[in-house]
This record gives structure tokens, sequence and C-alpha cells, in this order.
């Protein structure tokens, strides 16, 4: 935020004289005099008021929200805002009390057009803010009498609190004369947190958001942690989550239902995040859930103060009604302009503290400039390698190097990235674990990591990455292994590397099949196949992970005539239903997902392999990848499971 543009709005000498002359002007009538005291299990939530009023807050530590604008108070506020603001107060620690006198100013008798003309440059009435008090104590004293004798209803008592009143705003303005106060800054990560909350079932760009925001990226990720424990990327990944949850409690949709709905980029991304921060997969997660099904799977559970003419109920404010505060920001376009209308909101405000480089972007962002230059390689040498795209230079050596897809091969080459996409439940998970996690392929994100060659496997990301730094297209599935392992080694300059891991990889290929053979398992059929949530079975071929690829191509080992014919041959997989799935089952069944019902289905335990016990169960996150290195783990996972079947 800039502080100079802060201070230029109600705190010139100018403006702030203009305002008294309006509240001089002005017919000033009380509407209503509110005192509570809340706790964190019962703040006030979204409140709309019905007019202008002044809050006064105490209490240890609290998020007093106006408008769209949420602010960190700790001990005591005064705030200000006009007529239809949202107001929250929502104390995060102890019990909080507050005062809030509602009133109306209207047009007065006399000097009507100057005051028509002074509102055109200002309007203290609708004017927000908020400011710690220097004399917190006057305030909670005259607000306690005005408060009482507005109880008392009289017209004398009315008299006594109107009067109070303007020595009230008086003592107000005196503060800000004096300007030792210390005003209230928009808590930036507090409305980063509440987009996210509201918005996790749309691709959300971090890095887009701290540009919004004018804060910088390692500084607002930093302290987005402190404050939350989590991560911007990791907040997101949770708010996701709870909403799945919520819907595998309280629905049947399917799982890519489900996936794609809570903002997932696709269903094995989101099966290997529930299995990571949930600890078991989201089929089990459903079956263990012991809530019954109910209505409104998703609905909004956050109290708001309305009736159904979506009008203020001023005899009961926390008891009726719903209307949501905020609309969906369904664009980047509109991201902007609601984050502009924060910062314009909280325009009001002068920067405290202004001498805490913390709060200050523009160092932030030069400490984080200096650190990527520091990492930076410093060689210039640079190489030309052929691929479908074209001819592309590349580093001779690239030390920054980030893969959408594929990371075994590039860790199994002893390249190490600068981020990851996420990998729980992967082979090469704790060999990624203390890298940074980008959620989607998100330019400006990218471009964070500062990467001198990016490997990618879609067009779209080739566009995209092509602008921030050599980019290789990598036809991930069109290459066998032997092939892509070469050409990566050409790419990454690891061309020695990449023969003996295909030397070292082909001899334990040839090691099993020779145990397999020993064993009588070599000229034997197999069968993948795979169950989902609402117990339905699915088979699959030799190009969708979950050990088609080693099974079938790489151990050499056959299929049923069915799958060879429709499937393998055909889409890759399809949904079996129960009467025909024994036809497709082979002498042993690699088999994923969760048994459930089918340990007592009369057709399932019919299948000959069933009844042989030639089932050997895995964990789909880590055999969905078919990377070199993924790839030498399942296979010594399968080896040892075919062992001891026999």
């Amino acid at each position: 935020m800039n502080p100079d543009r802060e201070k230029s709005f109600i705190w010139e000498e100018n403006t702030l004289n203009d305002n008294i002359r309006l509240w001089n002007m002005a017919s000033i009538s009380l509407f209503d005099i509110r005192h509570d005291l809340i706790s964190p299990h019962n703040a006030l939530t979204n409140y709309r008021m019905p007019t202008s009023a002044f809050i006064y807050t105490s209490g240890k530590d609290a998020k007093i929200t106006l408008g769209n604008t949420p602010y960190h108070m700790q001990h005591y506020g005064v705030f200000h805002s006009g007529k239809g603001s949202h107001l929250s107060i929502e104390p995060t620690k102890d019990w909080l009390e507050y005062y809030i006198i509602f009133y109306r100013a209207g047009e007065p008798t006399f000097h009507k057009r100057e005051f028509e003309t002074l509102l055109k440059f200002t309007n203290p009435f609708c004017q927000q803010f908020g400011f710690t008090p220097q004399n917190p104590l006057f305030f909670a004293y005259e607000l306690q009498k005005i408060y009482e004798h507005w109880k008392l209803s009289d017209s004398l008592n009315l008299f006594y609190s109107k009067s109070a009143f303007y020595q009230l705003v008086y003592q107000v303005y005196e503060e800000i004369h004096k300007g030792h106060i210390q005003v209230f800054e928009p808590d930036i990560i507090a409305i980063a947190q509440d987009y996210l909350d509201k918005h996790y079932r749309e691709p959300i760009s971090i890095q887009e958001m701290c540009r919004l925001l004018d804060i910088s990226y390692s500084h607002f990720h930093r302290t987005f942690k402190q404050k939350n424990h989590k991560s911007p990327q990791e907040y997101l990944i949770t708010a996701r989550l709870n909403a799945a949850k919520d819907f595998l409690q309280n629905s049947n949709a399917k799982l890519h239902e489900i996936s794609a709905y809570c903002g997932f980029p696709d269903e094995s991304n989101f099966y290997r995040l529930f299995v990571k921060n949930v600890g078991m997969a989201p089929g089990v997660f459903r079956e263990k859930s012991q809530l019954g099904m109910r209505d409104n799977a998703i609905a909004t559970k956050t109290p708001f103060l309305y009736n159904e003419q979506s009008s203020v109920s001023l005899s009961k404010p926390k008891e009726e009604g719903a209307f949501p505060m905020f609309k969906l920001l369904k664009n980047k376009a509109v991201l902007a302009s609601a984050m502009s209308l924060v910062l314009m909101l909280s325009a009001c405000a002068p920067a405290a503290n202004t001498n805490n480089s913390e709060s200050t972007p523009s160092s932030s962002v030069s400490s984080q400039a200096s650190e990527i230059a520091s990492e930076a390689p410093d060689s210039s040498e640079t190489r030309t390698i052929s691929t479908i795209k074209g001819d592309v230079e590349v580093p001779a050596n690239p030390q920054r190097v980030i893969a959408t897809y594929g990371m075994g091969d590039v860790i199994a080459l002893g390249i190490t990235p600068v981020a990851t996409y996420d990998a729980a439940g992967s082979a090469y998970a704790e060999k990624v674990a203390s890298l940074p996690v980008w959620n989607e392929f998100e330019s400006e994100e990218i471009m964070s990591y500062e990467p001198d060659l990016i490997l990618v496997i879609s067009d779209k990301e080739y566009d995209e990455a092509s602008k921030i730094a050599p980019t290789v297209f990598v036809p991930f599935t069109e290459l066998s292994m032997d092939e892509r392992i070469a050409f990566l080694g050409e790419i990454l300059n690891k061309e020695d590397e990449a023969k003996k891991l295909l030397a070292d990889f082909n001899e334990k290929i040839t090691s099993s099949k020779k145990q397999l053979e020993e064993k009588g398992i070599l000229s034997k059929t197999f069968s993948i196949f795979e169950s989902s949530s609402n117990g339905s079975i699915w088979v699959f071929g030799d190009k969708w992970g979950r050990g088609g690829d080693l099974v079938y191509s790489h151990l050499g080992l056959s299929a049923p005539k069915v799958i060879e014919d429709e499937i393998i041959a055909a889409d890759q997989y399809r949904e079996l239903s129960m009467e025909v799935v024994g036809d497709y089952a082979g002498d042993y069944i690699i088999f994923s997902g969760e048994l459930g019902d089918l340990e007592t289905n009369p057709v399932w335990n019919s299948i000959p392999a069933v009844e042989a016990g030639h089932i050997i169960p895995i964990d789909f996150t880590l055999f969905y990848d078919i990377d070199i290195y993924s790839s030498n783990v399942q296979l010594d996972y399968l080896m040892d499971a075919l062992m001891k079947i026999g």
C-alpha cells in the first residue's frame, strides 16, 4: 500500500476543516445505540449497518471488518463507516466489548447550497476509518453514559445522548487533528485469507493476488505462514479438501465430480492430496463417515443478519435471515477491481509504523530480488536441442529446472528441481519434500522460482512457459522409456547418467523376468483393475499408470485377449459390470482402490484369480507415475508381492 496516497484523503488540513464544517451544518439525529459483550463463539458477523455509525471496541485481540476491509485491533479501537457497510466484530482470543452509535445526517435548514457543494468534495458521514485512540478511557466512560441515558428513552435523556454524541465526535476529530493516533491499516493477510475461503473453487494465482495487494511474494508468503501456520498454497488446498469432505459425507457425487467442483486440477491430484492430508483414500473416508445424507450438502455456515426483505432487523440483529456478503469473483479482472476497491476503501488510513521495513513492499521485493540473483547460475553457455517444436537453446548445465510432469525421470538423472508439483504418495515424495510446491501451473508463480529450464508435456504449458525461460516439450506418452530418458539426458547434459540409468533398469527387468519364469508366472495373464468409491470396477491398459506400463511394456507380461483387443488397443480403460468382470480377469489381478463390498460378493469371489488369492493390492498414488524412478520402486514392490504369492 502507498502511505502517501492514504494521507492525502481525509487527513489533510483543508479536508479536515471541510469535514468539521459539514458536521456543524448537518441535521444530526441518533437512530440507535448498541452495547454488547461478545466472545469468539458469538461474534457479530456480516451485520449490514442501517445508517452511518461510530464503533468503539475494547478487548485483547480482534478482527474488525468494515465493508470488505478487515483490520486487526488490539486493546482499543474507534471506527466509522457509512450506511450499508457490512460490519463484523470477531474476537480472536477472549471477550470483547463494543458500542455502536447509529446516526443520520440530514440537510440543514439553512446553508443548503454550501452543504451540498462541500459534500461533492468530502463526505464525513460515509467515510471509513479506524484508529487506536490516545484517550480510550474517555470513549469508554462517555459511551457508557450515553448508552445508559439512551435506554431510559424519555425526552430529556435522549436529548442528553444527542448532546453527548457531539462531544464524542469532537474527541474523534481532535485526536485525528493532533495526528498522534495509530491508524489501523487494512489486514492484507486477512483480505487474502477471506478471498481464498470464498473462491477456493476457482483457479487462483497467488502471484497475481500479491501484485494486486501491492505486496512482495516473499513477504506475503512469510507473513501468511506466520499467521496461519500454513503457506497460502497449503491453506488453499485445505479449503478445497474441507469442501470435498463435506461432499463425501453428504452426497453421492462421484470423485471426479467432487474434485472438479472443489477446484482440483484433476482426480489424481485430488486423490493424492486427500490421502496425504486426511490419511485415507476419499472412498474410505466416505464409507467411514457416520453422517447421514442431508439436503443442501454445501450451504453457508456463516449467519448473516438479514431478514427476507434484505433489511436489518434492529430488534433481533443476531437471529434472522441470510444474505451473502460477497458476490463470486469470476476472473482476474474482477479480482483486480475487488482488490482495488478494498484499497480505496482503506485510503483514509495513514500507515502506522512506517519505519518498519517488514511492511514496506519495495524493500521486500529488493531483498527477494537479491536472493534470487545470488542463487542464479553464473554460466552463460548454452546448447541447442532439436525438439518436435523446433530447435531450442538451453543452458549448457541447467541449475534451476522445473518439470511439470515426470519428476522422477529428472531426479533419477541427478537433478533436483527448484520447485515441484504436489508429489504426495509418489515414489519420489521424500526426494522433493523440502521443495516449494505449486498448486497449478501459473506463469506468475513459476516465474517466481527463476527457472533456467522448464520441461513440459502439453502445448498449453509450452506456450506459457516459453515466455518465462527456455522450454522443452517432452512428448511423454509418445516416447518409450529408453527414448525418453535418452532425450532428457541430452537436454540436461546428463547423457552418461542416462545410459547407465537405462542399463541398470533393463538389467533389473531381465533379472525380474528370470525370477518370474522360474516361478512359472511369466506365462500367466495379468489384469489391472481399480474400484471407485461407488463400488464400480474399472479395467486399465498399458498407458494409464496403475502398474500397466510396468507389467505389459517392461516385464512383457500378457493380458487376457479381451483386454488386448478392447482396452490396450483402444481407449485404455473401461467400466465393467459385475456380470462381465470375470471375462476380463487374468490369472493375476493388480488391484487399486478399496475392495469394500466385493469381499462378500459371490460373483467376485468366484473368479479363479480371486479364489487362488492372486490379488496384488497396490497404492494408486505409488503406481500412478511411469517415470523411471517410480518404475524402479514399483518393480521392487510388485516382485516382492509375486514372489510371496507364487
